[in-house]
């Protein structure tokens, strides 16, 4: 699973606008196997395939998100005010068709991808995408 950090910094961009339930969630509150920086936000919407390193991934499906990201990372607690889940149903619900009706009112954020070939990885690798052309 890879979510792109600036993503995660365009949520917290939110989060801060609200008038209630103002919190700040980082990169751990998804659970990402990879976090990429230096794109756009949720550019990984539109991403078919990715190669780090010497590994190559196709880019399957978007990752629906669930009452998981509402847990603390350093507590384990769930946050009271549900977010960023409630803030996130209100613009990154899959749209409508075959996703919507799949993943119904769970919000989107980050992408799944399956190993294609095989390779090392490291911090700091270069992220080369193919894109699709439309997102999802």
């Amino acid at each position: 699973m890879l979510i792109t950090e600036s993503s995660v910094i365009e949520l917290n961009e939110r989060l801060n606008e609200l008038k209630e339930d103002k919190c700040k969630v980082s990169t751990r509150n998804f659970r990402p196997n990879i976090s990429v920086k230096g794109t756009k936000p949720f550019d990984e919407d539109w991403w078919n395939e990715v190669k780090i390193g010497k590994a190559i991934f196709s880019c399957y499906r978007p990752c629906s998100r669930c009452i998981f990201i509402t847990v603390d990372p350093d507590t384990g607690f769930l946050m009271k005010n549900m977010q960023p889940l409630r803030l996130l149903r209100t613009y990154r619900i899959a749209p409508k068709g075959k996703l919507c009706d799949f993943y119904g009112e769970s919000p989107i954020f980050g992408v799944y991808m399956i190993l294609k070939k095989e390779g090392r990885i490291n911090v700091g690798d270069k992220v080369y995408v193919q894109k699709k052309l439309s997102p999802f």
